[in-house]
């Protein structure tokens, strides 16, 4: 983000209002490799055990403070039940602004950064392009360290937040009763959502949404944008019948695409890319998968013309309906209905998602 190293250099820490919060059980963490701002310079996290050092931002200077505990989890990402929860956050170098950060930054979805003031959740900037939740990995080894308050500290030059204490070292080895599944999602999220009083005060108040998140979004996307990413709509719908995948035909426009089927078939494929509406606009929160928004479907065959239903219970890979048309999930199952000789399917789209086209190798990104 242009300018995250003034922002994170001027603007005041401080003890949050009220001085108790109340915060979700949950853990954030930094994966191991991550380098950790120390007066002797940058070191790797799991390498940080109490009584060092690190360099903390607090007011309009640095300052240092100790490691009281260092936490430690690793998880097996393809055991667990909800790896989403885990899943880390990939923040590609140069993401923030012009080396920020300095090497890609790996954190669990849950980990805060300081970013205008507020602490934000890795998950909330995830836009998919610059920021990733990278599904790659199948275990992961997650650290922590906690100083004598909650603070603010740099990874590879990004600031984010320290340990608070609010009641889930079980999350971590070396608890008395360690928990079967580390989960890192907002206690909301759980069946057994509960909170609790944390016995230490925030260092900065947490942004739940609205117009923080929103800018704060809006600057990656223009971010990105700067980097040589780009976003389309351009629908490139097309249908598989049976081994057969078909563009559209000539006479198509592009808001009704015509396929020619050969053989009957009861069942056909619309096939198209897919984007999430989160991840080219400021707003979080539509995470849906989304492909083409079909207004209507109409087969052509030597009897006449027939109509296709949008709310056929044999369709597969719809998203509810919303007015007038329903969103493929990119891979959509269409259920026809019995025919004899060629036919023509017609498919009225509204659009399609706009989503990212990269443009540049992700890893080339450090201006």
């Amino acid at each position: 983000m242009t300018g995250m190293d003034s922002v994170a250099r001027t603007n005041n820490v401080g003890p949050s209002d009220g001085g108790t919060m109340a915060f979700d059980i949950d853990a954030d963490c930094l994966a191991a490799g991550t380098r950790i701002l120390t007066p002797d310079g940058d070191v790797p996290v799991e390498t940080l055990t109490a009584g060092d050092e690190v360099l903390i931002l607090r007011g309009n200077s640095d300052a240092v403070a100790s490691v009281i505990w260092a936490g430690r989890r690793r998880i097996d990402l393809s055991r667990h039940p909800r790896p989403e929860r885990v899943m880390p956050v990939r923040i590609q170098a140069g993401a923030l602004g012009p080396g920020l950060p300095e090497h890609d930054l790996l954190l669990s979805p849950d980990h805060r950064l300081f970013i205008d003031g507020h602490l934000i959740e890795a998950r909330t900037l995830v836009n998919g392009a610059t920021i990733i939740q990278d599904d790659s990995f199948r275990q992961m080894t997650y650290h922590h360290i906690e100083l004598e308050r909650h603070d603010i500290i740099l990874a590879e030059g990004v600031p984010v937040e320290t340990y608070l204490d609010c009641g889930n070292r079980h999350m971590f080895e070396g608890a008395a009763a360690l928990a079967l599944h580390a989960d890192f999602a907002p206690a909301a999220h759980r069946s057994t959502a509960r909170k609790i009083a944390a016995p230490k005060a925030g260092c900065a108040a947490r942004a739940p949404g609205g117009p923080v998140i929103q800018a704060a979004r809006q600057r990656l996307l223009d971010r990105a944008l700067s980097l040589g990413f780009a976003v389309t709509d351009d629908t490139d719908l097309r249908v598989k019948a049976g081994a057969e995948t078909l563009a559209p035909r000539p006479d198509s426009s592009p808001a009704l695409l015509r396929f020619d089927l050969g053989q009957p078939c009861r069942e056909i494929a619309l096939l198209s890319s897919v984007g999430v509406p989160a991840h080219t606009g400021a707003d979080p929160h539509d995470r849906r998968r989304l492909g083409v928004a079909v207004t209507a479907l109409r087969l052509l065959t030597g009897a006449g013309p027939v109509e296709i239903t949008l709310d056929d219970p044999a369709h597969r890979g719809f998203h509810d309906p919303e007015g007038a048309h329903r969103w493929t999930n990119g891979s959509a199952r269409v259920a026809l209905p019995l025919y004899t000789g060629q036919a023509v399917l017609e498919v009225h789209v509204l659009g399609q998602v706009a989503r990212w086209v990269m443009a540049r190798n992700p890893a080339t990104i450090t201006a």
